[in-house]
């Protein structure tokens, strides 16, 4: 059948078939063999001779129906959701989130404040803080800033922990995207656009590591993406920030989680409804001005916000926030290569042909 291909994916538990919880897949896609997934017993992973993986037809613009590892809309891997031995208490602690004037950063203000706490807001748009801070019950230092203001951020760190004392959860939420492809794109932007996402959350992080050592530990989380687990067409500048963050969080994870008592939690969003499309980056450095459909009908930013707590609370190392194709890309990505490449090669002629078509149109108005 051409066209669409929809692979429908349910996630069964218990003592059924092969006595315990497995895979089942549909359209004849996958062939699992006697591979099957444990759940509760330990290490979850995969055994047996099963090989997971698209196989058959090959059509692109495949839809991903994912049931049954979701809370609510948020993907939690196997992977990374057995029990741990640390949780983090929410009650009393320091917040500092960037990016906090709009999005998923006001809504983790606001989600944040339903716990006895202090927040530090940062952004650069002061009036907006001030307004969130009026709304929110709780104490909260407005502190703008601009995050590539590299040589302001020792005094920005310095007045952040003088404030209470301490900051007990660093949110690195600030950042901009991208709607261009690389053959249209200045290179300008990319500098631009690493800055923002990528380097500025090193330097703040990297300032308050020996502070958080110091008083015991601290947990800090890094608002990446599902593109920086893809390559994703349109956001070449943008998908390689987010890897590198993801990157860089792994690593220091590895550094410090034991020695330090420094929790590190890296959140995966995929399209939440905010103004990300809108304010992106455009071949030439102008914000785009337009939103996509996708973005608007994506999640809600209180709804992100209540799981990326929820992934700081349980201790999450990882937190995809995703559903349908997008979480179906993001763990085909390493589950299939061969298929994904092909899937994502298809999708991006797709793209790259609209975007030029859309830009002619804006063009010639």
């Amino acid at each position: 059948q051409s066209g669409t291909q929809t692979v429908n994916v349910a996630l069964v538990l218990g003592s059924g078939v092969l006595g315990s919880g497995f895979w089942v897949l549909g359209s004849g896609f996958w062939v699992l063999g006697s591979g099957f997934w444990v759940l509760g017993s330990g290490v979850p992973g995969f055994w047996g001779s099963g090989v997971p993986g698209f196989r058959g037809s090959g059509v692109p613009g495949f839809t991903l129906n994912v049931f049954g590892a979701y809370s609510g809309n948020q993907f939690k891997d196997p992977s990374i959701t057995k029990e741990r031995s640390h949780m983090t208490d929410l009650n009393q602690k320091v917040f500092w989130i960037t990016g906090a004037s709009s999005g998923i950063g006001r809504a983790l203000a606001v989600e944040a404040a339903k716990n006895p706490c202090a927040i530090i807001l940062s952004g650069r748009r002061e009036g907006a803080l001030k307004e969130l801070a009026d709304e929110l019950p709780v104490d909260c230092l407005v502190l703008p800033f601009e995050v590539t203001d590299y040589p302001q951020l020792t005094e920005i760190v310095d007045r952040a922990w003088a404030w209470q004392g301490q900051v007990d959860i660093l949110i690195n939420n600030a950042g901009i995207s991208q709607r261009c492809i690389a053959i249209d794109a200045k290179p300008e932007i990319y500098t631009e656009l690493i800055n923002v996402d990528l380097i500025a959350p090193i330097w703040l992080t990297q300032l308050q590591l020996r502070r958080m050592a110091d008083a015991g530990g601290g947990h800090i989380v890094a608002i990446s993406s599902v593109a920086g687990r893809i390559g994703a067409p349109l956001r070449t500048a943008y998908c390689a920030a987010k890897h590198g963050l993801i990157g860089y969080m792994d690593a220091l994870r590895s550094e410090v989680d034991k020695p330090h008592n420094i929790r590190v939690t890296n959140i995966l969003p995929g399209s939440v409804a905010t103004d990300v499309a809108r304010n992106a980056i455009t071949g030439d450095g102008n914000r785009r001005g337009l939103s996509d459909e996708v973005i608007d009908a994506g999640d809600d930013p209180l709804d992100c916000a209540k799981a990326i707590l929820a992934a700081v609370k349980d201790d999450l190392p990882e937190l995809i926030f995703a559903k349908e194709m997008e979480l179906g890309l993001a763990h085909m990505r390493h589950a299939d290569p061969e298929a994904f490449f092909d899937a994502v090669a298809d999708f991006g002629a797709q793209t790259v042909s609209h975007y030029w078509t859309e830009k002619s149109a804006l063009e010639g108005q």
